[in-house]
């Protein structure tokens, strides 16, 4: 039996992305009712004072989503730059301006010699530098490129004749605009495309330390540095980074150039965590020389400040996307719940009515929350709770997203030969839905029998994870428990 993730092809980079499957889908945040009553004082002879009642917590809303859809385009991705929210729907890139789109009139090339092209990510700040990060369709010839959208700049292809090639990144370092990429033909390079150009030397293996051996060196290129870069980034002040492992298999690290000097450090990063990914996300952070560092792989977020890195508190899911709002407010979210940063701790703000995998969650200057997901952009408005509660009519059980590709017959024999030894499996009604993609369910009359079956299911099928929730399905397709199995 096949599944798959809901998923949206985005790429915060030109390198290509970690594909994600819905397996260990964490379980969301119970809802609690709020407070009735307030204890009541021991009486007293004198007349008593009316007590004020206190406030109930306000609950976090549950998004539901919008499609954005005007005048008939349909945008596929959205990534917010300094100043604008950006969308991309196929080779064109445009900027939301209320309820429409205002369309860039450049658009980027199509590789028609190897299949077309697609645009992989937003970079920059409106309206003088927005840059674009794009591909060719042909796996075997990538051909990652840099295009300045608007405002001067040059264009970079790394390995246009086909072959290796990937972009770990764009920084800002004063003035200059540098992007970080590789080619089979040249190795790793640092190129500066906006603003004047310099130089940024990358500490070579000796000089970071590494043993003879441990660095591959490709005598048809030119000598591989200490740290090769899988992400770059800056903060506002213009100090850089690079992200990567030290010398190839020691762990994660960062070589860092100063603002001022230009020459760089090496901070290793491996009390932290042993990995961090092929690849992270830099977030600006308020401060001039402050940045936010996100691994999704570790399920981390590394604050720099003061010269050195600290780790941020976890939460309690493992976290599958962060951004940054206009204002400096940093975001986390993981499979069932949107969280804020403050002092010192992680709020809830928000519930997510399903899990998106491999979607990207931005939120423009007017506190509006926007997701771009399977292929989809859309605004998040607050809607009906999913998560369960006290109370609940329609106790439902999700279970996994089903593959795209499955026939439409599909009758998922594993899951029904799981559930088959369950004792109250006349009671359950196995169910495929749609919400936001085709997913997998089960109706059972209580709570009890949910978390019963719930039990059931995680002892008899590895690394599945089923969650309780509030949910009554549209249109579902009832699946019968005992016919002959089709599929495998």
């Amino acid at each position: 039996m096949r599944r798959t993730a809901l998923s949206l092809s985005f790429v915060a980079l030109a390198a290509s992305s970690v594909a994600c499957g819905n397996k260990g889908t964490p379980s969301p945040v119970p809802e609690k009712d709020a407070p009735t009553s307030v204890s009541s004082a021991a009486p007293s002879d004198a007349a008593p004072l009316a007590a004020p009642v206190p406030e109930a917590p306000k609950e976090a809303p549950t998004f539901q989503l919008e499609e954005f859809a005007p005048g008939g385009r349909h945008p596929t991705d959205i990534y917010a730059i300094e100043g604008a929210l950006m969308v991309v729907e196929g080779l064109r890139v445009g900027r939301i301006e209320g309820d429409r789109i205002e369309w860039i009139d450049k658009t980027i090339p199509d590789f028609l010699a190897y299949g077309g092209s697609h645009i992989n990510s937003v970079h920059g700040r409106w309206p003088d530098a927005v840059d674009v990060l794009y591909s060719s369709n042909n796996g075997r010839a990538p051909a990652p490129s840099y295009m300045p959208l608007t405002g001067k700049g040059g264009t970079m292809t790394f390995q246009p004749g086909g072959g290796a090639g990937a972009i770990a990144g764009l920084a800002w370092t004063g003035d200059t605009l540098m992007l970080a990429g590789y080619s089979g033909e040249n190795g790793h390079q640092f190129v500066p495309v906006r603003g004047p150009v310099i130089t940024r030397h990358r500490q070579t293996p000796a000089e970071a330390g590494c043993k003879k051996g441990e660095v591959y060196q490709n005598e048809y290129q030119p000598p591989a540095p200490a740290i090769a870069p899988e992400s770059l980034g800056s903060t506002r002040a213009g100090t850089m980074m690079s992200y990567g492992s030290l010398c190839e298999k020691r762990g994660p690290a960062m070589e860092i150039w100063d603002k001022v000097t230009g020459k760089s450090r090496i901070v290793d990063l491996s009390e932290f965590a042993t990995s961090l990914g092929y690849w992270v996300h830099f977030l600006r952070a308020p401060g001039d020389d402050e940045v936010w560092v996100f691994s999704d792989s570790a399920s981390l977020i590394l604050h720099y400040v003061n010269d050195k890195f600290e780790a941020l508190p976890k939460l309690e899911n493992p976290m599958t996307d962060a951004f940054v709002s206009p204002k400096g407010e940093l975001y986390a979210r993981d499979a069932w719940t949107v969280n804020r940063f403050e002092d010192g701790k992680w709020k809830l703000v928000a519930r997510m009515p399903w899990h998106y995998t491999r979607s990207s969650m931005v939120i423009d200057k007017d506190g509006q929350f926007w997701i771009g997901a399977a292929l989809t952009v859309y605004k998040l408005k607050e809607g009906p709770r999913i998560a369960y509660h006290e109370g609940c009519a329609t106790p439902f059980v999700f279970l996994y997203d089903v593959s795209y590709d499955n026939a439409k017959d599909f009758t998922f024999p594993s899951t029904r030969k799981a559930l088959a030894t369950f004792p109250g499996v006349d009671e359950l009604s196995l169910v495929e839905f749609y919400e936001g993609g085709r997913r997998l369910g089960l109706k059972v009359p209580s709570k009890e029998q949910g978390e019963a079956v719930i039990a059931h299911i995680k002892a008899n099928m590895k690394d599945e994870h089923p969650v309780l929730l509030c949910y009554d399905p549209k249109k579902p397709r009832n699946i019968e428990m005992k016919t002959k199995a089709k599929g495998k």
